[in-house]
């Protein structure tokens, strides 16, 4: 275990890159309201393509009629040398780069009602997130053994979430459902996961240069295990085990 290693950017300059080129297509002060007002829905997803792995989240004004207002998202870091890419970390890793755009964008634009807003549905078709990021947590749950190998953005997440001045909804939604249905006979859950999906890929077309890259290290975490200044997010004893071992075999 490190601290962060002094050859990466700041903090605060990782977690503004994250959410670098966030497109929307009517003013953010309209955003805001719609989610203040508890009519926005938020999609969520990430995409893996070996060697590259993306994340995105998508913002619809509506709950009724859902469309793109709002989307974002970027490419996650190589891994480290004896790591692949998956799946849950990259939809983690959409989740709170949607919650940070969010939060950042009601900040700015305080609540104009004198009500409580509704929650934000956050619908995600990874359960083993949505699962993780609605655990009970406490000083004393063993948490390495229930959220690792994504402890620092499942943190992060908690965190963000808590920091919020709404309320958020997250659940399972499942993937993929415009593969057996017209768009006009899904809900809107499903439709905000196409959009987010839709975008998790286009961004695979996308230089790195103009879209999000998400940090190597996230608000909240407290210790993490590098590699030539890769961050080992998975299996993180079998991974030493590797790295000791198969270069001697090599």
């Amino acid at each position: 275990m490190e601290q962060i290693p002094d050859s990466l950017p700041t903090l605060s300059k990782q977690m503004k890159r994250m959410n670098r080129g966030v497109l929307t297509n009517v003013p953010k002060e309209t955003i805001a309201k719609a989610i203040w007002e508890g009519q926005a829905i938020m999609g969520t997803d990430g995409s893996v393509r070996d060697p590259l792995a993306t994340y995105s989240f998508v913002i619809s004004l509506s709950q009724i009629e859902v469309e793109t207002c709002a989307k974002g998202g970027g490419f996650l870091p190589t891994t480290a040398k004896y790591l692949d890419h998956y799946s849950q970390r990259t939809e983690a890793a959409a989740l709170l780069a949607g919650l940070c755009w969010i939060k950042a964008l009601l900040t700015r634009f305080p609540n104009h009602t004198h009500n409580n807003p509704p929650s934000l549905p956050i619908p995600i078709d990874n359960k083993a997130v949505v699962t993780d990021v609605n655990r009970t947590i406490n000083l004393q749950t063993p948490t390495f053994d229930l959220l690792s190998p994504d402890y620092d953005i499942l943190q992060a997440i908690r965190e963000t979430v808590r920091a919020l001045p709404i309320q958020v909804e997250v659940f399972h939604v499942k993937s993929h459902q415009d593969r057996t249905k017209r768009w006009e006979e899904l809900n809107a859950y499903a439709q905000i996961n196409v959009l987010a999906d839709e975008q998790a890929e286009r961004i695979y077309h996308k230089d790195p240069g103009n879209t999000g890259i998400f940090p190597t290290w996230v608000t909240g975490t407290r210790a993490a295990l590098f590699h030539d200044n890769r961050q080992v997010t998975k299996g993180v004893d079998k991974y030493i085990q590797d790295a000791k071992h198969t270069p001697a075999m090599q």
